[in-house]
């Protein structure tokens, strides 16, 4: 898919959403919305859409009209602060270390969805035993969990509201809006790299680097007195190595790499250049890639390195797993941040080839370690060093533990941000080009992938509609890949 290809989809998008706010229809409004941002969070053509934004504008004062003034501020707790966590993960993420340091001055409302309480244990734990109060939501069209939301809201009669979610979610942003003027609403901005929902409905932005600062300053027109930056660290939870998936003797290494598959395709195949590489020069290394996605290219590591390659799913150990590797392989042309941590903080040295400035700033005094490098060629030797110079390994290893910020510290400086509106981090702007970066969100972006995405069970009535075609052509796609087995 081109770009003009996804204007004229956003295109399309707005004059329906405007059309529905014109007939008063706003819930079919709020889909439509839902629909498009999600377009352009996978597509990346730009940081911030003014339309969009004041879409969310429109809908929040016309669903909400007596929002600001049937609170008052005054009366409002700011000791109390309720999260928003749209995502719902008790490891991966960041929701558990803000919770965390959170709960140690403040009284925390926290709200999830129904569905994800299986799978947060961790945080609820970490709520309940220190006072707070757990809500969910159920699923269901996105006005309806905006309302359900704005009850939760209303009951904790939190001063301040935090928001941590993905980067397609509608219903914090909505619901911001309504209370512009009357909360503190701070948003946690873990996708810095591309689009997302909600610029000028926040009073603080968190960010937790200086690339992300100043995408935000520059391409999202965030004020800089509303920006403060807060480096995150990676939840650790104890538990036991649950052992390597595959067979490894005497005398062998393992390099490890992970995260969503979509990470490594583009720009010429490098990071499979890189895996070849590894593999044809080292005949004592196992390469392992733990995530989902597509596996087309591993698998033909697996046919040329018969016993030598690997692909499971994501891990629960994963920190005690990279205490058990040479080195981990970030992935290019889009590398993981949380991945970045993790292996830091097991003292292990995240290999990576740079392709931008998106590479940096994942660690402390990132610059000084010298984990990045500019061409295949010295990525290669640091590579060879690794795998035949135990001693050095070992001590890049120790290197890395001392780049990540303690808890202590971010607790602190998170105290900081929501009591003085500084968290006492020093951000240094720059101008980023981000033209290269964001062409290769559209590599391997088809049509298919534009329809699956916008046509969903929340999103469906609305598309109907007002989108039929697209509707139809979603709907009979879904049903092709069910009767394939394919979803």
């Amino acid at each position: 898919m081109d770009r003009e290809r996804v204007t004229y989809l956003v295109s399309e998008f707005k004059k329906k959403i405007g059309l529905a706010i014109q007939k008063k229809r706003y819930s079919d409004a709020l889909e439509m919305l839902y629909s498009c941002v999600s377009l352009l969070c996978y597509t990346n053509p730009y940081y911030v859409d003014e339309e969009l934004e004041e879409s969310v504008r429109t809908i929040a004062k016309a669903v909400f009209p007596k929002a600001n003034a049937s609170v008052n501020r005054e009366e409002l707790e700011q000791n109390t602060i309720l999260f928003y966590d749209g995502a719902g993960l008790d490891v991966r993420g960041l929701a558990r270390i803000y919770l965390e340091a959170l709960v140690q001055d403040f009284r925390v409302c926290y709200v999830t969805y129904a569905d994800r309480e299986p799978e947060i244990p961790g945080i609820l734990q970490t709520v309940r035993e220190h006072g707070g109060k757990v809500s969910f939501l159920r699923r269901e069209r996105p006005l309806g969990m905006v309302k359900q939301l704005d009850a939760v809201l209303r009951e904790c009669r939190a001063g301040k509201f935090i928001f941590y979610s993905y980067p397609h979610d509608v219903v914090g942003p909505v619901l911001m809006q309504a209370y512009e003027g009357v909360l503190t609403r701070y948003v946690v901005n873990l996708t810095d790299h591309a689009y997302w929902l909600g610029a000028r409905a926040i009073d603080k932005c968190i960010e937790f680097r200086d690339y992300g600062a100043s995408i935000s300053s520059e391409y999202r027109g965030i004020p800089r007195e509303k920006i403060v930056k807060l480096p995150f660290y990676p939840k650790i939870v104890p538990q036991e190595f649950q052992g390597f998936p595959f067979p490894v003797k005497d005398g062998q290494q393992v390099v490890f790499s992970g995260g969503a598959l979509y990470k490594t395709f583009g720009e010429g195949n490098k990071y499979y250049e890189i895996v070849d590489y590894i593999l044809a020069s080292h005949s004592d290394v196992i390469f392992w890639y733990a995530g989902g996605g597509d596996d087309s290219e591993l698998k033909k590591c697996m046919e040329r390195y018969p016993g030598r390659v690997y692909h499971t799913p994501e891990r629960p150990d994963l920190f005690q797993l990279l205490q058990h590797v040479s080195f981990y392989l970030s992935t290019y042309p889009l590398c993981g941040g949380l991945m970045y941590q993790y292996a830091a903080a097991a003292g292990v040295e995240p290999v990576t080839l740079r392709r931008d400035d998106c590479n940096d700033g994942f660690l402390l005094h990132q610059d000084e370690l010298h984990v990045i490098f500019d061409t295949m060629e010295e990525l290669k030797q640091e590579i060879d060093r690794v795998l035949t110079d135990e001693v050095y390994r070992k001590a890049r290893g120790e290197q890395m533990r001392s780049a990540v910020i303690s808890p202590e510290t971010f607790a602190e400086n998170l105290r900081g941000i929501l009591v003085s509106g500084e968290s006492g981090q020093d951000i240094f702007y720059s101008h980023i080009d981000t033209e290269a970066f964001r062409a290769n969100y559209l590599v391997g972006f088809t049509e298919e992938n534009m329809l699956w995405l916008c046509v969903r069970k929340e999103t469906l009535t609305a598309m109907l509609r007002f989108l039929p075609r697209l509707a139809v052509r979603g709907i009979l796609l879904k049903l092709r890949l069910k009767c394939s087995g394919k979803s």
